[in-house]
Order: structure tokens, then C-alpha cells, then sequence
């Protein structure tokens, strides 16, 4: 059976081959069979065909040239190019498809040659042949703008008597050397007439693109993409003329047709975030085009994209990189300029935007509401003059909205121009007289502003019994009345005013916040917290409200973790307010975790990096604070505390002169501020060994800030450097009673041996060691005091120290040689032997180990 088996398949093989064998055509079977295919328009059929029989024989000079001829018909021009050189390196007559050839090397790669090549061919080429390469070469000569090459070029093309040329070179002349685009009747005759001419059509189709006939554009280059088909590239340019015409959909499958074979294609990422952008999906389109810039695409246009995606996203300092590399080049009013302005703005750079607005007028005139815009972030900025300058070139004339009337005139007033004024009362009025327009609040918050800031306090409340008598149930009525209250400091008012409030609006934020606030104050904890909390659930945001939250916890001495963890959970809680709660809990590991991951709007952004630069001051990262806040210094949106905090961070990295320089820059309106500037400046005085200046610098606090820990702390320290030191025990004895710390119990101690109280000084350490286990530097202090008369004891404190501090070589380097005093030579050689691991060059240790080594 087996042998049967093995006789039957190789039977088998046998006849398969010989089936092969006798179905193979043969060389000229085949080249019959593409030219077949190929008068028959089947070009894909024909070109297989051909690979195969150039790979039989390669050196069939009839198969490469069909195989030319026929990658030629399909489009694929490099592939052309390529076979019609080989062709004719096997000795073919050029001639035979010299059209073709320099129609293919024109549309290739190989352009840039196309000259180099003609001249190398000249002797070889029939005088047909070589007027059609002389007629590209003039068509070259004139793109490039060498227009006499072109023309003398031509004169010698046309020679030939060819209407193919003919054509060719009326386009030329007419289009590309005197560019007069007014004259449609060449294109025209050359769009109906010339179809079958590959070249021709190319430049119909370009041509029409370039006049604005994107319909002509195109159907030319549609019909060509059809004839062949292989020529990919047309695509892009049936894209491109359909976006022009806002035809975004019908650009959709062309763009995708080169993105499905070449994804990272520059153009076609170009085309297609152009796309995106009109279906406004601007993350879409943002990747799409940093991918075609990744591709090396670098124009205009790529920036523009670029800066609108960044900006829609959100990216303001990416968008303003791609825009500045167009701004100086664009018009006034050009988009772009605007886009600019507005990203200025978003990051901080006012001025930086009213030097654009302030050098392009026609752009103020065309964008009010850019220009407003940019007032207020100047105001914001304390730049008055820039600001009037720029509400001076709005035309009220042509603002006929009375919202935007108001809005101006408020910016006037706060930029000084007094004229604001009339404007705002006029515009206010009419609002407030069309009720039904919407929220009125605004305007008539101006109005009664208007009242109050010239005295009118009665005038303002007649005005505002008047508005609730015509609308006793408008809510926003009564809120107003508070703010009037609060305005003239009628605290005592405003609890009936907003218990009014809650009848008609149970969920109003600002009533609640009120209510939760008075429970507060009463110590009613349980209810300011669950009316805090109520706020909470309808506006998680709210910064009152989660402030109250955390301060009614505290009071009740539990973990505000729940807070921040409900908070947390929320869908719609900001990074703002999720920062915000940690930070009010004390955890600045969190609060720098969620602000490095975290972008912030614009209004949260001066507060958020305030509260990341002090979480970093909080967690050993003064740099981290310094860079950060130098950031809101630069873009002018600080406040004296944020001023403070960048000085406190700026002592801590060693650049006491930046830090007093800071200081000078504060205000010191707030008492507060004011003391806690005085206390920087007394540290960093004392730090320069300056205690004169210290104390001077103490002067300058409050008499309540001066009997503070802090304040007691830092005189004393002074009155010590200045050999007071009676006075400094005293002051140190007072500060360390109202806040026993490390810091104040270390310079007590010295204070106290100063004034020869080495027994007193010596108990005061070891209790405040042993009671709340101290700090390592008021341990190494103890143990060295100890170290003279209780050897053993000050030996049991360094290792305590190395418990908490294992990497501590001072201490190992101290208790080894009282071991070594103590005769534990084994134990101290161990010790000093661990801490030359950590410094193995330092002269100190290598001391020690030499007199311990001496005792074994």
C-alpha cells in the first residue's frame, strides 16, 4: 500500500510539472499578450504581464519599452522614467517615445535633470523628438522665471510645426512669462481642444486653480486622474481645489486616497486637518497637522493651521510660536494677527498685545471687542495709559448694542477717561428699561455704583425699592440689596435680605453661603457644614463654599479627606478646586502632583500658581517655587502675597539680594503683608550676619507681630549676635514658651549658656528632646554638651540621631570616638569605618579612624 502510495504522488508531481511546463508562454506569447492588454486600456494586466517577461529577459529592449509605455498610461512616472532609460541604454531608438519620456521625466522626481538629460540626448533625437523636449524645457525655463531662456527655447520648438507645441507655447507666453490671467480664451482652447495632451491638460488644470476656476480645475485634473490612475499625486491637487471651495466632504476620499498609502504624507495631513478644522475638531486637527509639519511641511498656511489648532485647544504658547513665524506678514486684519492677540493675551502678555493692536489700527477698528478685551487685561495690569489709548480708537458710533455701549464705557472710566461715565448711566438705563432683554443685574449694579460713588446712598436705595416694588419676586433684585449693605457696611441687613432670598430661591449659592457663614460664626458646626456642602453639590467649584467646608471640619476636628475625596469624585470639579482643597488640608505633595499635571483657565491660573509655589516652598522645593512664580512676575499678575511667597522661596536658594529687591516691590498696604516682609528681612539680615540690620528690619512690624513666636524668636536672635544676651534669654524664653520648636529651643540653649545657665540650658534641651523626640540638630547639640560629663548618655542620643538619619556622618564620626573614650573599640571602628564609606576622603574621619586604630 505505502509503495503504491509514494508511486501515486510521485505521479502526481510528475504531471503537475509537466501541466506547468506545457501551460508556460512563451517570451513573445507574453509581450502578445500585454500589447493586447494594453490597446485594450488594461494597463494593470499588461504591466504584470511585462514584469514577468523582463525578469525572463531582462534585455528585451521591445518589453522594456512597453513596460514603459505602459507604467506611462498607468501613471506611475517614476516607474517610467526608469524603464524608458533602460530601454534606451539596450540600444532602443529614443525617438520612438521621446513624447512620452520627457512627459513622464517632467512630471517625476527627476524634473530638476530634465535639461541635463535633453543635452546628453540631442544627437540621438529626431527633430520631432526633440522640439517636444525643447518645449519643456522652455516650459521650465519660464516657471522659473528665466523668461528669455524660455522664449529662445521656444523659438526653436515650435519649428516643428507640431499644434501639440503650438499650444504649449501660448500657454507659456500668455500665462507664465507676461501672467496675464485676464485671458481666458487660451485656456479655454486648450482645455476643449487638447484633452488627449497629458502636459497640456496638467497646465489647464493648474493654471485654472491659480485663476479661480476651481470647477475647470477640477475636471481636468479628475479626467487625468482617470486616464491614470497610478498618479496619486493628483489627488492632493483635486483636494486642494475643492477645499478652496469650501467642499469639504467631496476632498474627503482624495485626501484619504493618498493617506491610505502613504500616511505620513505632508500635504495630505495638511489637507486633512483643513478638514477637521471645518468639521471643528481642532484635536484632530492639531495632531494632524504637527503631523505634516513632522514631514518637514514648513509654509504659511502650515503655520496659520497650526497657531488656530494650538489655539482652539488651548496650547496659547504653541500657538503663539506658529503665528509669530507669520504675523509681520499677514494684513491687519488678517485672522491670524487676531488669533495672535488673543493667545497674547490668554498667557499674560498684554503689553505684547498692545504693541500689535497699537501698530495695526485698521485691526482695532475692525475688532472692538479685541481691543476691549486687551484694555481690561491692561487695567488688570496697572497699565492706565495703554489702555486709554487703545478705548480712544473704538468708534462708540458704531456700537449699537447696549451691552457692549456699558461694557465700554466701564473700561473708559477705569482707564481715567471720566466720559465712561455718561456712557455707562445711558446704556445701563435702556437695559434696565427692556427687562425682558435678559439679566439686568449688571447694569443695575452700575447704576447704584454710579449713585454710591457720589454719595447718593439714599438716592441709591430709593432706585433699588423702586426696581423691587415693579418686581418683588426677581431674586436678583435682593442680591443686589446685599451687595448695596455690604457696600455701606449694613452687615445687620443682610441676614433678612437673604433669608428673602431662599424663599424665592432655596438653591441660591450666594444665600446658602451666607447662611453656612452664620451658623459658623454661632459655632452651630454641624449646619454650616451641611449647608456649605449643599452649595457644594450644586456648584462643586464654589471657593467659598468649599473654604467653609474645610474650616467647619477643622472646627469639628475631623479629617477633611472625605471633603476632598466627594470633591475629587465629581465629574465637573475643576483642577482649581481639586488643588485648592488640598492645599487648604495641608497636603502640598498632592497639591503640586495635581498642579504639574493639571492647565488652568485663565482667571484660576495667577491663584493656582500661588498655591503650587507655596506647596512648593512646603515641600523643600524653593527652586520649583522661584521658576513658577517668576512666570506671574514676568506676565505682570501678582499680588503683595504672591510677591511675598516668591521672597521667601528666593532666601531659601541662597539669593538673599533677589529676595530684598522683591520685597521692594510690595506694597505693604496689608499689615499683614507688611509684617511678614519685615520678618523675611530680619532673616536674611541675620543670615548675612547683619544684626544691626535685622533688628531695623523688626522695627518695621506691628507690636503685635513683634510679640509673636516668630517676632520674639528673630529679636532674640538678634540680641544674641549682638552679644545681648540677657535681652535674647528673655525674648527666646517668651518665644519658645508661645511655640516650642527646634529652631527656637537650639537658639535658647545658646542664650542660656551665654549667660553662664549651662544647667538650665542643658534641662530645656533634654526636655524638649525627650518630649517630642526634636529635631536632629537640637539632638546633635544635646548629645555634644552631654558628650564632656555623661559620655554614654550623649552615645545613646547619636543613635537615636542615626535611627531617623542612618546617612548622618557627623554623628557616626562623634559617637565612635566617645566609643573609642569609652574603650568600645570594635563598635567605634565599625562606626567610623560605615561613615568613610559615605565620605571616604575627609581628613576628620580618616582622624578619628587613625586614633581608634591606635588603641586596638
Amino acid at each position: 500500500m505505502d509503495r503504491m502510495l509514494v508511486k501515486s504522488t510521485l505521479a502526481g508531481i510528475v504531471s503537475l510539472s509537466l501541466l506547468a511546463g506545457c501551460g508556460q508562454p512563451s517570451l513573445e506569447q507574453q509581450i502578445q499578450n500585454a500589447e493586447d492588454a494594453y490597446k485594450s486600456e488594461n494597463y494593470h494586466e499588461a504591466a504584470l504581464t511585462l514584469r514577468n517577461a523582463v525578469q525572463e529577459a531582462p534585455n528585451d529592449a521591445n518589453a522594456r519599452v512597453l513596460l514603459a509605455q505602459t507604467y506611462y498610461a498607468l501613471g506611475d512616472m517614476e516607474g517610467a522614467v526608469s524603464s524608458f532609460e533602460r530601454a534606451s541604454s539596450m540600444g532602443s531608438d529614443i525617438s520612438d517615445y521621446a513624447g512620452e519620456y520627457f512627459s513622464a521625466l517632467y512630471s517625476s522626481s527627476d524634473v530638476d535633470q530634465f535639461d541635463t538629460i535633453l543635452a546628453d540626448l540631442e544627437d540621438d533625437l529626431s527633430a520631432t523628438a526633440k522640439a517636444k523636449g525643447q518645449a519643456i524645457s522652455a516650459l521650465l525655463a519660464a516657471r522659473s522665471g528665466n523668461s528669455p531662456k524660455a522664449r529662445a527655447t521656444l523659438k526653436e520648438a515650435l519649428q516643428a510645426d507640431d499644434k501639440d507645441i503650438a499650444m504649449l507655447g501660448q500657454i507659456i507666453e500668455t500665462y507664465l512669462i507676461k501672467q496675464d490671467t485676464a485671458n481666458k480664451e487660451v485656456l479655454a482652447d486648450a482645455a476643449q481642444n487638447f484633452k488627449e495632451n497629458w502636459l497640456i491638460s496638467s497646465l489647464v488644470a493648474e493654471i485654472a486653480y491659480r485663476m479661480k476656476d476651481y470647477d475647470l480645475s477640477i475636471d481636468t485634473y479628475k479626467r487625468m486622474l482617470d486616464e491614470k490612475p497610478a498618479y496619486l499625486r493628483l489627488n492632493l491637487n483635486i483636494a486642494e481645489a475643492y477645499i478652496q471651495k469650501n467642499e469639504f466632504e467631496e476632498a474627503k476620499p482624495h485626501v484619504n486616497a493618498i493617506l491610505k498609502r502613504f500616511n505620513d504624507q505632508p500635504l495630505a495631513n495638511q489637507q486633512k486637518a483643513l478638514i477637521a478644522v471645518s468639521e471643528e475638531d481642532f484635536a484632530k486637527a492639531n495632531s494632524l497637522i504637527e503631523r505634516a509639519i513632522g514631514g518637514g511641511l514648513n509654509s504659511p498656511l502650515t503655520s496659520y493651521i497650526a497657531g488656530l489648532t494650538n489655539f482652539r485647544v488651548g496650547n496659547y504658547e504653541q500657538a503663539i510660536q506658529h503665528l509669530a513665524k507669520i504675523i509681520n506678514d499677514v494684513p491687519a486684519t488678517h485672522p491670524a494677527k487676531q488669533m495672535y492677540v488673543a493667545a497674547k493675551l490668554q498667557v499674560g502678555a498684554s503689553r505684547d498685545a498692545f504693541n500689535v493692536l497699537a501698530s495695526n489700527p485698521e485691526l482695532v477698528k475692525q475688532n472692538e471687542t479685541l481691543a476691549a478685551a486687551t484694555s481690561v487685561k491692561l487695567l488688570g495690569n496697572g497699565d492706565r495709559r495703554q489702555a486709554s489709548s487703545l478705548l480712544r480708537d473704538i468708534d462708540e458710533s458704531k456700537i449699537d448694542d447696549d451691552r457692549t455701549r456699558q461694557q465700554l464705557g466701564v473700561l473708559k472710566v477705569l482707564s481715567g477717561d471720566t466720559s465712561g461715565m455718561q456712557l455707562i448711566e445711558t446704556a445701563s438705563n435702556a437695559i434696565v428699561s427692556e427687562a425682558g432683554s435678559g439679566d439686568t443685574s449688571q447694569s443695575k449694579l452700575l447704576l447704584l455704583s454710579l449713585k454710591t460713588s457720589s454719595g447718593e446712598i439714599d438716592e441709591a436705595r430709593s432706585l433699588l425699592k423702586q426696581w423691587i416694588n415693579d418686581e418683588p419676586d426677581n431674586v436678583q433684585n435682593y442680591l443686589i440689596s446685599a451687595e448695596l449693605e455690604k457696600y455701606v457696611e449694613n452687615y445687620d441687613a443682610l441676614p433678612g435680605i437673604y433669608d428673602k432670598v431662599l424663599k424665592l430661591d432655596p438653591e441660591n449659592k450666594a444665600a446658602l453661603n451666607n447662611k453656612a457663614l452664620r451658623a459658623y460664626n454661632l459655632k452651630d458646626f454641624d449646619m454650616a457644614l451641611s449647608l456649605f456642602n449643599k452649595v457644594l453639590e450644586l456648584a462643586p467649584n464654589n471657593k467659598n463654599a468649599i473654604l467653609g467646608a474645610f474650616r467647619s471640619i477643622q472646627a469639628k476636628g475631623n479629617n477633611p479627606q472625605q471633603l476632598i475625596d466627594s470633591l475629587s469624585k465629581r465629574e465637573n470639579t475643576t483642577a482649581f478646586s481639586r488643588l485648592y482643597a488640598n492645599y487648604l488640608a495641608a497636603q502640598y505633595t498632592q497639591v503640586v502632583e495635581i498642579g504639574e499635571k493639571s492647565a488652568f483657565n485663565d482667571i484660576d491660573t495667577p491663584m493656582a500658581v500661588y498655591l503650587m509655589g507655596d506647596a512648593y516652598l512646603k515641600t523643600n522645593q524653593p527652586q520649583k517655587a522661584v521658576d513658577l512664580l517668576r512666570k506671574l512676575v514676568i506676565q505682570d499678575r501678582t499680588n503683595d502675597t504672591m510677591m511675598i511667597t516668591l521672597a521667601k522661596a528666593q532666601a531659601m536658594t541662597n539669593r538673599p539680594n533677589d529676595a530684598l529687591k522683591t520685597l521692594q516691590a510690595i506694597s505693604q498696604n496689608d499689615p499683614a503683608i507688611k509684617d511678614e516682609g519685615a520678618f523675611i528681612k530680619a532673616r536674611i539680615q541675620l543670615s548675612k550676619n547683619a544684626a544691626a540690620k535685622a533688628q531695623s528690619a523688626l522695627d518695621e512690624a506691628s507690636e503685635q507681630a513683634k510679640g509673636s513666636a516668630e517676632g520674639l524668636m528673630l529679636a532674640g536672635r538678634a540680641n544674641l549676635a549682638l552679644g545681648n544676651a540677657s535681652a535674647a534669654v528673655t525674648q527666646l524664653a517668651s518665644s519658645y514658651e508661645k511655640n516650642a520648636n527646634g529652631v527656637t529651643a537650639q537658639y535658647y540653649y545658646q542664650a542660656l549658656k551665654e549667660t553662664d545657665q549651662q544647667e538650665e540650658a542643658i534641662s530645656m534641651l533634654k526636655k524638649y528632646v525627650d518630649s517630642t523626640g526634636g529635631n536632629a540638630n537640637a539632638q546633635m547639640m544635646l548629645a555634644s554638651e552631654l558628650a564632656k560629663d555623661s559620655p554614654q548618655e550623649a552615645i545613646n542620643y547619636y543613635q537615636q540621631i542615626l535611627q531617623k538619619q542612618p546617612e548622618n556622618w557627623v554623628a557616626m564620626n562623634n559617637m565612635a570616638w566617645l566609643m573609642s573614650e569609652q574603650n568600645q573599640l570594635d563598635e567605634a571602628h565599625q562606626w567610623i569605618r560605615k561613615a568613610l564609606k559615605i565620605k571616604p576622603a575627609n581628613q576628620t574621619l580618616l582622624s578619628t579612624k587613625s586614633q581608634i586604630e591606635a588603641k586596638m
